[in-house]
């Protein structure tokens, strides 16, 4: 099927774990087509967007809270990017969280770990009275 040869493709550019979430076994056929669909939009309209921001040049102060989850095994020129942008930028609170064992999808690579941080420490400074 031509589903199962584009994902076999897929597994060879990503980790199984990672092809898993995004095409996970508990998705029906129109599910995974419009995952597809989303990824297809993704690199064709958004990425080419995004290639003409530089955050270090315009967004040098947020009033919020920033929090950075940092894959250590992110390509070094994205990650040095972001980690130039980061030491730069003022805002009220910066917190930097590294990642030994993750990429460019830290959500997903250490689930468990940033679920533990949003709760843990994200949300009660965030939010306080909670």
């Amino acid at each position: 099927m031509w589903f199962e040869r584009l994902r076999y493709i897929l597994k060879l550019a990503w980790p199984d774990e990672y092809s898993e979430k995004i095409f996970g076994s508990e998705y029906n056929l129109v599910e995974k087509v419009n995952v597809l669909r989303g990824l297809i939009d993704m690199f064709s309209v958004m990425y080419p967007q995004l290639q003409t921001i530089d955050f270090r040049q315009t967004v040098k102060q947020l009033e919020v809270p920033v929090y950075l989850l940092d894959g250590a095994a992110e390509i070094k020129g994205r990650r040095d990017l972001a980690l130039e942008w980061f030491d730069q930028l003022k805002a009220p609170h910066k917190q930097w969280f590294s990642f030994e064992n993750a990429g460019h999808s830290v959500a997903f690579e250490q689930f468990e770990a940033v679920s533990r941080i949003m709760v843990e420490t994200i949300l009660p400074k965030t939010y306080p009275a909670r």
